[in-house]
């Protein structure tokens, strides 16, 4: 039981260990510079990027308007979405605070501000009653 548990134990202590691979020749040379760009040089792995980036003799400057696109369509996805969560939560405290399912969603009709209860429309309906025998249709 207990060498079960230990090789177990042990193999996950690998993949974690193996999951902090900084080997970046993997990667490609506009994803490698792009990393370098945007994220922090306090980073773990900014050291192995660096020396990955001498290895391969890249200059990144080439890849420095296409970066800059991205990052500011990063950018403006991320304020969108920012925006749409502000005005859903602006408009659940704006809601009314009423437990009547009955109450009109979309305000009063009327001149006077006070809520009335929802009436729905009544459509379909005439002033005249038909009805039907054996061939012919009666109305009123």
């Amino acid at each position: 039981m207990h060498r079960v548990l230990f090789t177990s134990l042990g193999l996950v202590f690998l993949l974690f260990i193996s999951g902090c691979n900084s080997d970046h020749s993997h990667e490609t040379d506009f994803r490698i510079c792009k990393k370098q760009a945007t994220i922090s040089p306090n980073n773990i792995h900014s050291a192995a990027r660096n020396r990955e980036i001498e290895s391969r003799g890249l200059n990144c400057r080439k890849f420095a308007s296409e970066i800059d696109k991205e990052v500011a369509q990063d950018n403006l996805a991320k304020a969108r979405i920012d925006e749409l969560v502000a005005l859903k939560r602006l408009a659940k405290a704006n809601a009314p605070k009423s437990n009547n399912p009955y109450l009109n969603p979309y305000g009063s009709s009327g001149s006077n501000s006070t809520s009335e209860p929802f009436k729905p429309r009544e459509l379909y309906k005439s002033k005249t009653y038909c009805r039907r025998t054996n061939i012919l249709v009666l109305c009123n």
